[in-house]
Order: structure tokens, then C-alpha cells, then sequence
């Protein structure tokens, strides 16, 4: 599927009326649109037809594929409305839709003349001219010097326009030696007045520029960017200092070392107090090492630790999470625990089944389960499940 290509109605000319009227707009498109948008894109002199409330657009904007448009009493002129639509694939294209997406309602003045605005005189010329009218013939060489139809004559003149004379020259229109300053056409030249082409030695002359410098700052109009200079070279007249801001010094090479204060490159702090996997960086007064425990060991705080913290064995009592895992041969099944769930050996409340799960999704405890989201169950230590497919991998996470 490509993206919609948009045909407007017919373009509409409406005669001239004192009230408010409402035009019906049509459009259609291909690619099976989701989505329309009109939008006004120009009103005649003196409309307000693009605020506010006008039919079904606001604000100039209407998202129906045929919507309609009030537009106002005794205003003459254009209203300009294009529409676009969208689908899966985007935005309909004003250069592929017909005629631009674009319908247009004429109001024609009170004598029943139709003005057409500057902007679009070609195009809705094309579209409202007579067409039983003739074109034009070639006639070029009427407009030219010596033509019947001259546009202008071959010497200055006021409001003329410049055109060479017969042998493809504007002589008749250059202004020898015309003071500095005085607008006109000046021959070429080494004179002070005259103007200078090609190699001439006054364009290759190099000119000291005016001050100029904020437009290089931060903001200015032709702001600097740090990553368009220059490579830089070994200088420190810019690195910073205690007193101004400035540019970082050259690295030193070591990954070991930090920027300090001082502007150098070192050791900064203190040297890390660890020196074997799995240490830990504590602190009890001064900065300090832990060191790492024994395979098995647990962390455990304690407060008459230097630095809070002791490696302890795990706990072997009390309440500990245990997880099972059991793949389902299909239908309702049973599956047997290896412990008993802690202080509630009958689990009526289900209260030590910390969750019980089917492929991942957790499911609700019921004492009598019915649907595959729920569980249950039989005897002491046996959970129950509804409506099982063949493989289903059912997890048990409890206490003991």
C-alpha cells in the first residue's frame, strides 16, 4: 500500500451575497485513508473565516473527509482549502495529490467580477479563464527595441527598464566618470569612479575587517564552535587557572591519574585499600578493605564491626523461600511438594505459598480451582492445577 493520493471536488463560483453561506467541500483519495485533514490557506479580504467557529472548521482546521464551510456575507473574493489525508504508510503529498489537494470557492463582487489574488493568478487563471479565448501569438519582438510595442526606450529615462540597443550594448545607459555615490551603470575601469572586473588589483587587495567580534560569541551571528577550530598545538597560555576559566591541560598519558587543583595531572585522594577479588571498599573511621568472604558466606551488618559489616553462615531455621518446578503433561494435575510449608502444615489459607505460576504468568489461589488461572489443593504438601497443556512449565515459590 502507497500512501493516499487526494482529488478535491470541482473548484465553486458562488455569486455575491449579504449573508453568511455554507459551501459543501468534497474530496476523496486513494489507499483506503484513516485520517482527513482541510486546511484554509487563504481567505479573501476582510473574512474571518479561518477563527473561530465556520461549519466544521475551527481555527481554520476540519478533520472530516467532506466537511462543510461557512464562509462570510458580503466579502468578495477567494477561499483556498486543501486537503490532505493519511493512512498506515503517512501523509498524503500536496506535489502527487490532483490539483495540490486543493479545492477553491469563488464569491464573485456585487457586479459579478471574479478577482484573483497575486499569489495564485496563474493557477486559477488556468482554471477560470474562458477557454474559448485564443492563446496569445508569439510576438516577442514586439516588445523589443524598435518594436511596435516597445516596453521601453534604449536612453535613461525615469521608471525605464534597461535593454541593450541593436548591437547587444547598454552604452547609451553607462554615466562616465559619475561622481562616488551616484547610482547608475559605470564602465569598467581603473579610474576611482570607474567599476573593476576580473583580476582587477582592488578585488584581491586585502581589507582589514571592522571589529566584529561578538558576532563569534556565544549567541552571536556567526558563533564559533568549539569542534570547527583548528587542531591546536602545544600552547598553555589558555589552559585555566586559580584566577579564569580556561581550556583543560594536555593529558598526561596514565589512566591511574586525575585532574588537581593545582592545574596538573596525578594521583588524587587516597590509594585504594584493595587487593583481592571480591574485596570490599568500607569505611570505619578512614576509608578501609573487606576483606572477601568464604565461598558460601552471607553479609550481614553488625554494629560491633569496625566498619558495620562480618561475613556470617546463611540461617539453617525459620522461615526459608524454597522454588519448585514442574512440567505439566496436560489436564488437571497434581504436584507434590519435597517440604512442608512452614507453620501450616494443611495450608487452608495458602498463606506460606508465596506464589504459583504457569509459564511465567502468576495465578490466584482458590480452594476449589475451575479455570486454568487458578490453583489449589489436595493434601498437605500437593498443589493443584486446572486445564493443563502438555508441557507447560508450572513453578512453585514457598516457605519451609
Amino acid at each position: 500500500m502507497a500512501k493516499p493520493v487526494v482529488t478535491c471536488g470541482a473548484d465553486q463560483v458562488l455569486s455575491y451575497s449579504a449573508s453568511p453561506r455554507t459551501v459543501g467541500l468534497t474530496a476523496t483519495a486513494t489507499g483506503s485513508p484513516i485520517y482527513w485533514r482541510w486546511d484554509i490557506l487563504s481567505v479573501p479580504p476582510g473574512s474571518t473565516a479561518n477563527v473561530g467557529t465556520h461549519g466544521d472548521f475551527v481555527d481554520g482546521v476540519a478533520t472530516v473527509q467532506n466537511p462543510d464551510l461557512e464562509i462570510d456575507g458580503a466579502v468578495d473574493g477567494a477561499y483556498c482549502v486543501q486537503c490532505r489525508a493519511t493512512n498506515s504508510e503517512g501523509e498524503s503529498d500536496p506535489a502527487s495529490d490532483k490539483a495540490g489537494g486543493q479545492q477553491i470557492v469563488m464569491v464573485r463582487t456585487e457586479l459579478g467580477q471574479v478577482w484573483l489574488p497575486p499569489d495564485y493568478a496563474f493557477d486559477w487563471g488556468e482554471r477560470y479563464l474562458n477557454p474559448t479565448l485564443r492563446a496569445l501569438e508569439i510576438h516577442a519582438t514586439a516588445h523589443q527595441n524598435g518594436g511596435y510595442d516597445e516596453i521601453a526606450v534604449a536612453t535613461p529615462a525615469a521608471n525605464a527598464i534597461p535593454k541593450a540597443n541593436g548591437s547587444a550594448k547598454l552604452d547609451s545607459w553607462i554615466t562616465a566618470n559619475a561622481a562616488a555615490g551616484t547610482p547608475s551603470l559605470r564602465q569598467l575601469g581603473t579610474g576611482a569612479t570607474d567599476a573593476c572586473a576580473g583580476n582587477d588589483s582592488r578585488l584581491s587587495d586585502a581589507r582589514t575587517p571592522t571589529t566584529h567580534a561578538t558576532s563569534h560569541k556565544s549567541g552571536g551571528g556567526d558563533s564559533i564552535k568549539l569542534d570547527e577550530l583548528a587542531a591546536p598545538t602545544d600552547v598553555t597560555t589558555l589552559n585555566a587557572t586559580i584566577g579564569a576559566h580556561g581550556l583543560l591541560p594536555k593529558l598526561s598519558g596514565s589512566s591511574m591519574d586525575g585532574l588537581r587543583g593545582d592545574g596538573t595531572w596525578g594521583s588524587v585522594g587516597t590509594t585504594s585499600p584493595l587487593t583481592t577479588k571480591g574485596d570490599l571498599y568500607t569505611f570505619s573511621t578512614v576509608n578501609t578493605r573487606l576483606a572477601v568472604g568464604t565461598n558460601g558466606k552471607l553479609l550481614s551488618a553488625n554494629s560491633g564491626q569496625a566498619t558495620g559489616l562480618e561475613w556470617v553462615d546463611p540461617p539453617t531455621s525459620g522461615f526459608l523461600p524454597r522454588e519448585e518446578e514442574f512440567t505439566a503433561t496436560g489436564g488437571d494435575q497434581n504436584f507434590a511438594l519435597a517440604a512442608v510449608p512452614a507453620t501450616n502444615a494443611n495450608m487452608l489459607s495458602g498463606k506460606n505459598i508465596i506464589g504459583v505460576y504457569r509459564n511465567g504468568q502468576r495465578l490466584r489461589y482458590r480452594a476449589s480451582p475451575a479455570t486454568g488461572l487458578e490453583w489449589g489443593f489436595t493434601a498437605t504438601q500437593t498443589i493443584n492445577c486446572k486445564a493443563l497443556t502438555a508441557g507447560d512449565i508450572i513453578t512453585v515459590v514457598y516457605g519451609s
